[in-house]
C-alpha cells in the first residue's frame, strides 16, 4: 500500500519548481534576454509543475482506491458471515421442527424432510461430495426416508432419523460457532 501524499505536497512541489526555475534563469542569462524566452522558461516550469502536481494526484487516488478495495472486502466477508449464520439457523429450525415430529411420533412431512435436505445442502456445499463426511452420512439418511413408500416404511424411517438428526443439529451448531469466531477474529 502507497502511503497518499500530505495535504500541503502540491505547495512545497511548487515553491521547489519555482526556486528552480529562478536559479535556472539566474545562472543562464539567455533565459531572460527576451521576453519570448522569459516566457518560455515560464510555461515549461508550469508544465513541469502539471506533470509532477499529476503524478501526486495519481498516487493519492491510488491510495484512495486501495482503502475502498479494503473496506469492500472486509464489507463482503461480514455480509457473507450474516448469510451464512442465517442460512445455518433456518436450517436448525428445520431440523427442530423434524425433531418434533420424530419426538411426537408422528410422520414426518415429506415438504420438512425435503428442506431439511436443500437447506443442510447449502450450508455445507464443498461436503456434498465427500462420500466420509458426517454431512454425506446425514443427508442419507434423509434421503432414504424419502424413498419410503408405505406408511409403514415411514414410520421405521421417522424414527432412524433421530441419529441424524442430532448429528445436524451438532454439525450446524459448530458451524455456526466457527463461522462467528472466525468473523470475530478478523474484526475484534
Amino acid at each position: 500500500m502507497t502511503a497518499p501524499p500530505a495535504k500541503t505536497t502540491h505547495a512545497w512541489t511548487a515553491a521547489v519548481i519555482v526556486v528552480m526555475t529562478l536559479c535556472l534563469v539566474a545562472t543562464y542569462s539567455e533565459l531572460r534576454s527576451s521576453p519570448d524566452r522569459v516566457w518560455s522558461t515560464v510555461t515549461g516550469a508550469i508544465g513541469v509543475y502539471a506533470a509532477v502536481f499529476a503524478l501526486i494526484e495519481l498516487l493519492r487516488l491510488r491510495s484512495v482506491a486501495e482503502r475502498v478495495s479494503r473496506s469492500v472486502n472486509s464489507v463482503t466477508r461480514q455480509i457473507r458471515t450474516l448469510i451464512d449464520v442465517k442460512a445455518y439457523q433456518e436450517c436448525q429450525s428445520t431440523a427442530d421442527r423434524l425433531a418434533h415430529f420424530i419426538e411426537s411420533g408422528v410422520e414426518s412431512p415429506f415438504f420438512v424432510v425435503n428442506d431439511l435436505i436443500k437447506q443442510y445442502s447449502y450450508c455445507f456445499p464443498v461436503e456434498i461430495n465427500d462420500h466420509r463426511s458426517e454431512h454425506r452420512r446425514n443427508r442419507l439418511h434423509l434421503e432414504r426416508y424419502c424413498d419410503a413408500g408405505t406408511p409403514a416404511q415411514r414410520r421405521i424411517a421417522t424414527q432412524m432419523l433421530r441419529g441424524p438428526v442430532l448429528s445436524i443439529t451438532r454439525h450446524l451448531a459448530a458451524s455456526t460457532a466457527a463461522s462467528i469466531e472466525k468473523h470475530s477474529q478478523r474484526h475484534p
